[in-house]
């Protein structure tokens, strides 16, 4: 839940890993506070920790589909300074094997916060993107759309690729996605159960399967 300690958690985790093998971490978040701790001690000043923040990008779906199979936003060249970064899928954003060498893992802030960003980019799209908005209000210039089942399955399944058949696969020790907890219902035997929350409730007892560990983080007051 929000409060308990899950950032600072990964903060730890990233700086230990650090010490112990003097790899270095991506970071990849989707809210302001994402990167707070990583910038507050010095670790994305001193290079330890590169972020990535993917919360007001225009293309939001394309970009972590790049970040999900290894492509980085590349350093600005001299001749190039009038743009604010360079970050595409081809060769130039391509992460390569020395870079890998040097790379301990990422971390993903986190599971809710990129579901939120991707429903909300499929809200902000004219045409609803595969599905028409199940409401348009519009004022004064501005355009709001309702969301129907399928974006978030859409969603769902966007999800799956990104960690399962993307970030799961990059040449990385360590894979960190932190997330909200949510209350979902099994399938099969109807109970309830928690997981990690997503786009909707439906997904709360799969997320866990994806990774090898998911661990549940609380703040416990004596």
């Amino acid at each position: 839940n929000s409060g308990s300690t899950k950032t600072s958690q990964a903060y730890h985790l990233a700086k230990w890993i650090n010490q112990k093998t003097g790899k270095t971490f991506r970071l990849i978040g989707a809210n302001n506070s994402d990167s707070a701790p990583f910038e507050d001690s010095g670790m994305v000043e001193k290079g330890i920790v590169d972020y990535f923040d993917i919360s007001n990008r225009e293309v939001a779906l394309a970009d972590m589909r790049r970040l999900s199979e290894g492509f980085w936003p590349r350093d600005i060249t001299e001749k190039e300074k009038g743009n604010k970064e360079y970050f595409h899928t081809d060769d130039k954003c391509k992460t390569t094997d020395k870079q890998w060498e040097n790379i301990g893992g990422y971390i993903v802030e986190g599971i809710t916060g990129i579901s939120s960003l991707l429903l909300n980019h499929i809200r902000n799209q004219s045409e609803g993107v595969g599905f028409k908005h199940s409401f348009v209000y519009e004022e004064d210039g501005y355009t709001i759309g309702g969301l129907q089942p399928g974006h978030y399955g859409l969603v769902q399944q966007e999800l799956y690729k990104l960690i399962v058949q993307g970030f799961a696969c990059l040449p990385i020790q360590w894979l960190i996605f932190t997330g909200l907890v949510s209350k979902g219902e099994d399938k099969q035997t109807r109970e309830t159960v928690y997981g990690p929350k997503a786009a909707g409730q439906a997904m709360s007892f799969e997320i866990p399967s994806w990774f090898e560990d998911c661990w549940h983080l609380d703040t416990v007051i004596e």
